[in-house]
């Protein structure tokens, strides 16, 4: 079973998040108190997604900087605020969302993106663009959300990917490529597909 880490220091808040995920998702959920407790758990565990509260009373925003970056986990990371500096040094590491604690719907906020994620574990996207280097940075992109990615260099490939592929639901296209352009191509695929099988975006 998938699990996650929730590392957070009140108990009430941690309780709720573990219920409702939980209730939710299906998903099997640890708690950790301290940075020190995750490192452990961590050790002994695979978490494909941390849920970590940057207030943990540790020394400093740096303890909590360090520990993402060698823990390499993708986090959904929460906060009573987050500062431009702290959120540019979080940036480096696996974050793949912010929640300010502060919000009323803050629970409901974090549930809906832990279950986006979950879902996007077996969602597969499509990253078309004929220019090398946009397409390994939009792959990233994608990839940061735990989506799978597959990826073509115009829409002919696109198109002999999609034929050989049903497990592809979402297409990354640039507009303007040879061959086959992504306006052919959107329209190609509408022909064939409804919105509700296939998303498109237009880059």
């Amino acid at each position: 079973m998938k699990k996650i880490l929730i590392v957070q220091a009140q108990q009430c808040l941690y309780r709720t998040l573990v219920s409702q995920i939980t209730a939710v998702t299906g998903l099997d959920v640890d708690v950790a108190q301290t940075l020190h407790e995750a490192s452990i758990m961590i050790e002994n565990n695979h978490y494909f997604l941390m849920l970590l509260d940057i207030d943990l009373n540790e020394k400093c925003d740096e303890d909590v900087v360090s520990f993402l970056m060698q823990k390499q986990i993708p986090s959904i990371i929460m906060a009573d605020k987050m500062q431009g500096d702290l959120k540019k040094q979080l940036q480096r590491s696996l974050v793949i969302d912010y929640v300010i604690k502060e919000s009323p719907e803050v629970i409901t906020h974090i549930v809906k993106s832990v279950n986006r994620i979950y879902r996007n574990l077996s969602t597969k996207v499509l990253v078309v663009d004929d220019a090398a280097s946009d397409r390994k940075l939009i792959s990233m992109l994608v990839k940061q959300q735990l989506y799978q990615v597959c990826q073509a260099r115009d829409g002919e490939e696109a198109l002999r990917l999609l034929e050989s592929d049903p497990q592809i639901k979402i297409i990354v296209a640039d507009i303007h490529m040879p061959k086959l352009d992504g306006i052919k191509l959107l329209k190609f695929i509408r022909e064939r597909k409804l919105q509700n099988e296939l998303a498109i975006l237009g880059v």
